[in-house]
């Protein structure tokens, strides 16, 4: 099971663009640096093993690392 992400453009992706593509441990271990990045510490976080509430987080980036939620508007 792998995963790939690209980012979106109003106009449609390029065929240059990139396509980050990352094992399901591999990105497990992208979320830990963005959360240690932004200052998160993910074993504190509710659906890490913490009680810190997602809530609490005021980055955008919150929703890529929340994995307690099912869907995003």
């Amino acid at each position: 099971m792998g995963l790939s992400i690209r980012a979106g453009r109003p106009s449609g992706p390029l065929p240059s663009d990139p396509l980050p593509q990352w094992s399901y441990a591999g990105f497990s271990l992208f979320r830990r640096g963005i959360a240690s990045h932004i200052g998160i510490n993910l074993p504190q976080m509710h659906g890490y093993g913490g009680g810190r509430r997602w809530s609490s987080v005021t980055s955008p980036l919150r929703h890529l690392l929340d994995t307690t939620t099912t869907a995003v508007s």
